[in-house]
């Protein structure tokens, strides 16, 4: 069985270079310091590497700072990366995990030399592992990515882009997974063998026998029950579900839906444990969602819910 050892926070700072476009006006490429961290504080169990926060930090440089301070007129800014493909590496497969990550507003520096730096948050969600997951489990940031920016000014906002092209070295955490120890056999019986039966034989059965079977056939075999923990991020008028479902001993596969009510919002498959869904269109206010695991030959279904409000 795989052991995911405790991780803790880890930063890495990436150079990336970065075009920037503000209300159609091209303020050039330039480099970026794209600033990753997470924090894998606690292990829920085997086979399961929890999910992380993840904060990603650009540090704009001072010329793209002034430009927008000075010529445009930007006062505070805000964004979205609204599926920063994660690159994530097991037992030498990769492959790529969204994750909403967003920039509150937050103000544009107005003094030169004053640092700017856009701040924002996400949620690696759960990855579940193979028992026979070995070796390293690496999470890398993505060779490109797009932050949607909003610039304010004291009248307008102004719609802005932020493209950005990495090395090819993006590796911001990596976790080397051990073997389970299992306990060794005792040396030998606990208790010397007796020689005598400890009660006397009977020569006649105890009870009349049977002619029927004392229970029913079974129906089929026994489930696993699943966990599934839900995160989700609000947008506008829609919502990002992070679905993750682990069990003991397998990794689920299956469907994840999302309800509200009775319409179906989303639905999505499960892949190395983890569905991203997607629900667009809904109406504002506080609802409760209803989240169904549909189960697969070796794990049981369930359903929780997710109250979430949306703007």
């Amino acid at each position: 069985m795989a052991r995911c050892p405790r991780g803790g926070q880890l930063s890495r700072t990436i150079a990336y270079r970065c075009e920037t476009i503000v209300g159609g006006l091209n303020l050039g490429t330039r480099d970026v310091a794209v600033t990753a961290t997470t924090d894998y504080g606690v292990i829920y169990g085997d086979n399961v590497l929890p999910p992380s926060p993840l904060y990603l930090r650009l540090h704009m440089p001072e010329l793209l700072r002034g430009t927008v301070a000075d010529i445009v007129g930007g006062r505070e800014s805000s964004g979205s990366v609204p599926g920063l493909p994660l690159a994530v590496t097991v037992n030498g497969a990769p492959f790529d995990l969204p994750v909403g990550v967003q920039f509150p507003r937050s103000p544009v520096p107005q003094q030169a030399g004053e640092p700017w730096v856009l701040a924002g948050r996400g949620e690696v969600p759960f990855i579940s592992l193979a028992s026979d997951t070995r070796g390293a489990v690496t999470l890398g940031l993505p060779a490109t990515f797009r932050l949607d920016l909003s610039v304010y000014t004291d009248s307008d906002e102004i719609p802005s882009t932020v493209s950005c092209t990495g090395p090819s070295d993006r590796l911001i955490r990596s976790f080397e997974i051990e073997e389970q120890p299992t306990e060794g056999p005792t040396p030998g019986p606990t208790t010397e063998p007796s020689t005598v039966p400890t009660t006397q034989f009977t020569v006649e059965p105890t009870t009349a026998p049977t002619t029927a079977p004392t229970t029913g056939p079974t129906s089929g075999p026994v489930l696993l029950a699943p966990t599934v923990k839900v995160g989700a991020v609000c947008l506008w008028r829609s919502a990002v579900f992070t679905v993750g479902v682990s069990a003991k001993g397998t990794v689920p596969t299956g469907t994840v839906t999302v309800k509200l009510g009775d319409r179906t919002v989303a639905k999505g498959r499960v892949f190395l444990g983890v569905s991203i869904l997607t629900a667009s269109n809904l109406p504002k206010g506080q609802h409760t969602f209803s989240i169904t695991y549909s189960g697969d030959g070796k794990v049981a279904a369930k359903t929780v819910t997710k109250v979430l409000r949306i703007n």
